[in-house]
């Protein structure tokens, strides 16, 4: 009986665990997705910078 308890105890404590570990793993994934996604938007953010750049100084050539 004590050993059927011990042996209870110790599987509940390995799946606490393992749920601990598995929420954590969740978390980080989480946001290393949210920081590759701003990485994008920044990356979308600054090509859009540089097309309007270009826009303009084909314009300001055509003029001249």
């Amino acid at each position: 009986m004590k050993i059927q308890a011990w042996e209870n105890h110790q599987k509940a404590k390995t799946e606490a665990k393992m749920r601990k570990v598995e929420v954590e793993v969740e978390r980080i994934r989480s946001k290393s997705h949210d920081k590759l996604m701003n990485k994008l938007a920044a990356a979308r953010h600054k090509a859009e910078e540089k097309r309007a750049a270009a826009e303009a100084n084909r314009n300001h050539q055509a003029t001249k």
